[in-house]
């Protein structure tokens, strides 16, 4: 996780919470703008950028946290920060309507997409997972919370070290659970995946003359398999996860999960 290399001391502070969303995306835009990395771009295109980004749905994830986020071409390098809000916090359009109190922000180069997301998705891991968002709230002092992120990336990274990896695969017949299925990866540290499209058997057995009053040509057959390549210590809460946003115990849950323990892998995939 790269998370260390790119936040940034200056860009972390501890403030009243502003009346409203639009003023706390100015706070980051005033505070990341004043960055050796980001001068030459200036705090008005920051925030500008910032505002179109949550125009396509809050960045707030619940829980008192959002991860305001954009991009631009040409930048060298990330610049992550974070904004501590005192007391309760400032509304965010968050999906719990809860106000938000930790608000990190990431701005990085168009080109490291990849990059990118494995950031946003390491950060809200972090704080999912570790003890890090409460002791940041109770941080008196920009470098308290610049010391807790830093101890809280390093245990993270040295508890992933060298640990065994597993391949789950979910083939999900409804497109409802399918985008939220797929999203628990994406936000799951190191891990790898793809998607693959295709049709149930019923397709096929239409054909067969013994089997073709079972099935119309209405039916939908259509079928996405998510691969992905994670920690094994990750599987159980990964497909705990899974049942909670479809409960495959069910015979018609639409939702088939496989896991296999890899002897050996290695490579990466692009998102």
């Amino acid at each position: 996780m790269t998370l260390s290399r790119h936040l940034k001391p200056e860009c972390i502070s501890i403030i009243d919470p502003p009346e409203n969303k639009d003023q706390l995306l100015r706070k980051i835009a005033a505070l990341s703008g004043n960055t050796e990395e980001l001068s030459s771009i200036g705090e008005e295109e920051i925030y500008q950028k910032l505002k179109k980004r949550e125009e396509q749905g809050s960045t707030a994830f619940g829980s008192g946290i959002a991860v305001p986020h954009c991009s631009f071409k040409g930048l060298e390098s990330f610049v992550l920060g974070l904004l501590i809000l005192k007391g309760k916090g400032t509304s965010f359009d968050a999906p719990d309507k809860k106000p938000v109190n930790l608000c990190f922000f990431i701005i990085g180069p168009e080109e490291a997409r990849n990059e990118h997301i494995q950031i946003l998705s390491g950060i809200t891991r972090l704080l999912n997972t570790t003890e890090a968002a409460k002791q940041l709230r109770q941080a008196r002092w920009p470098d308290d919370a610049y010391s807790i992120l830093v101890g809280s990336i390093e245990l993270g990274r040295a508890a992933s070290a060298q640990v065994p990896a597993s391949q789950i695969s979910v083939a999900v017949q409804d497109e409802s659970a399918f985008i939220d299925i797929l999203e628990l990866f994406t936000a799951e540290p190191d891990c790898h995946i793809a998607v693959f499209e295709g049709t149930s058997a019923g397709r096929y057995l239409h054909h067969l003359p013994l089997f073709s009053s079972f099935w119309t040509d209405e039916q939908n057959t259509e079928v996405k398999l998510i691969q992905a390549v994670l920690k094994t210590s990750a599987c159980n809460n990964m497909i705990r996860r899974i049942n909670t946003i479809r409960d495959t115990s069910k015979p018609d849950s639409g939702v088939l999960i496989s896991v296999n323990e890899l002897s050996y892998w290695c490579g990466s995939l692009s998102y």
